[in-house]
């Protein structure tokens, strides 16, 4: 009986270590992130939720995230993939970028220009000018793994980097995010539409802070996993953003 416990504690590692390598994703490289906040409940949402879709097709270099925010869940319809810490990184925002409130749709375009979400023309625009494409400002990110675990990597501040801001309190994020639900909204002043949602969050985690000098930093394989509302998130991002929600200097996607 000990043997055949032996065996069969060696082959259930063996298959969780093969279910954890057969997840594994592959990043690349983002040139320009869109952060969207939105809700199922407001009514000048949907081309902004619409546009996401558009920049996710037609321009695959850049990262698109979808926050459901819960400010209009009165209105006769709750947004099932709203959380309050969707809207607080909303407010939070709001603050650092001194704006006098918060709106939907609201998009931030790089963390660090408002932008109304529906504004094709603005965004595209600030998308074009994005200091991610700046060699001097972005911070290069390398991301390794193995069967268990994914390891992120950042170099010391460039003497570039250096010039600009002497102090840095950035925040390592891992995003969590389905990159598409359909959501049938059946009261308040979308009723009887079906939406698309894209890059839909449903989690973003802090792994740690970087201050200027080389580190690295490791997640499991497990912690990629998430939900927004009842369904499983598929894709990660790993993004460092500085003070935490302020401008981003270097994301990375999964593909």
């Amino acid at each position: 009986m000990r043997k055949i416990f032996i065996i069969s504690l060696f082959l259930s590692v063996i298959w969780a270590t093969n279910g954890y390598a057969e997840n594994k994703f592959k990043f690349t490289k983002v040139d320009g992130i869109v952060e969207l906040f939105t809700s199922q409940g407001c009514s000048s949402c949907p081309p902004a939720d619409a546009y996401m879709g558009e920049i996710k097709r037609t321009k695959p270099n850049h990262l698109v995230l979808t926050y459901a925010v819960t400010i209009w869940d009165y209105l006769g319809w709750k947004d099932n993939f709203a959380t309050a810490k969707n809207t607080n990184r909303q407010r939070n925002y709001s603050n650092y970028l001194h704006l006098s409130s918060v709106y939907t749709p609201q998009s931030v375009v790089n963390g660090s220009i408002d932008v109304v979400g529906s504004d094709k023309h603005k965004i595209t625009e600030h998308l074009a000018k994005s200091h991610l494409n700046n060699i001097n400002i972005y911070m290069p990110m390398l991301i390794t793994q193995d069967e268990m675990k994914v390891k992120i990597s950042l170099p010391a501040a460039s003497a570039e980097l250096l010039a600009l801001r002497k102090k840095f309190d950035a925040t390592l994020w891992l995003v969590k995010y389905k990159d598409l639900a359909n959501v049938s909204i059946a009261a308040g002043e979308n009723s009887g539409r079906a939406i698309d949602y894209h890059n839909v969050v449903g989690d973003f985690v802090p792994l740690g802070m970087w201050e200027g000098e080389a580190r690295e930093f490791t997640v499991s394989h497990r912690d990629l996993n998430g939900q927004v509302g009842d369904l499983a998130t598929n894709q990660v991002a790993f993004i460092l953003q500085l003070d935490g929600v302020g401008p981003i200097i270097s994301a990375m996607k999964s593909k």
